[in-house]
């Protein structure tokens, strides 16, 4: 018999990377870094920087262009154009959603710089190859774990064993219909 055990990453606690995204005609400006070309969707551009190991903290992205601009560093805000969104990565363990992006940002720009009060939800980005699911209430993140034997010393184990393979993850139990029809 085969089992397999089902690995979830939690968005409220777990959840990797948070795009925060700025107010519509708001743009965040400084020094140029990384530009990324041809992505549909700005959450592509956060994978592409992640696989290279070159996450900034912020960037801006050109839905005309399909281009994704890089900030090393960000003097301030200021407006963007109709096609221009930014857009705030923060890396953590702890739920980010929503957030009070006044307090990201000004990190992001330092103290010396005034910053409008901002409250913003967030995406969720899944590592590569990983299934996201969104749901009313949260954004999961979901890996199968067929490899689980390695990872387990017994059938008691097993639930400790995605904890082994992917420091950052639970494992789960589902509990909807929605979630059970998106794992099969």
């Amino acid at each position: 018999m085969q089992s397999f055990v089902f690995v979830l990453l939690f968005s409220p606690s777990l959840c990797d990377i948070y795009l925060l995204s700025l107010p519509k005609g708001t743009v965040v400006y400084g020094k140029v870094g990384d530009v990324v070309t041809g992505k549909e969707d700005p959450r592509d551009c956060v994978s592409h920087w992640d696989e290279s190991n070159s996450l900034p903290k912020t960037f801006v992205y050109n839905s005309r262009s399909k281009t994704c601009t890089a900030m090393t560093s960000a003097f301030g805000t200021k407006e963007g154009s109709s096609e221009e969104e930014a857009f705030l990565i923060q890396e953590s363990t702890q739920n980010l959603c929503p957030t009070n992006a006044t307090e990201a940002l000004q990190k992001v720009l330092g103290s010396s710089t005034a910053v409008a009060l901002v409250y913003v939800a967030c995406s969720v980005t899944c590592r590569k190859g990983w299934k996201r699911l969104e749901l009313p209430s949260a954004v999961n993140c979901y890996q199968i774990l067929t490899d689980f034997k390695k990872y387990s010393t017994g059938r008691d184990n097993q639930i400790y064993a995605c904890e082994k393979k992917f420091s950052f993850a639970k494992a789960t139990s589902i509990h909807s219909k929605q979630e059970e029809q998106f794992i099969s």
